[in-house]
């Protein structure tokens, strides 16, 4: 019932098309200042998840999991 989208461009067709002329553009497109506030929430956004994840280990273990339910169960599903 759903039809496919239309492809809008060709494929890129080397490294330099896939993503050095893409991440050139978004750095350009608003300036540099606007490109660094982004990639910097980028970051720390990921800094944030390995934080809690650290917390989250310790807290287990003061609840009374060892260390291999946790190597099991949590850091299996965060993968």
């Amino acid at each position: 019932m759903v039809r496919e989208p239309q492809i809008h461009g060709a494929p890129p067709k080397n490294l330099r098309e896939a993503i050095i002329e893409p991440f050139h553009e978004f750095l350009t497109r608003s300036g540099w200042s606007t490109a660094l506030f982004i990639l910097a929430f980028i970051f720390l956004q990921a800094r944030r998840h390995d934080v809690a994840t650290t917390l989250a280990t310790k807290f287990f273990i003061d609840i009374g999991f060892t260390t291999l339910q946790i190597g099991v169960i949590a850091k299996t599903v965060a993968f």
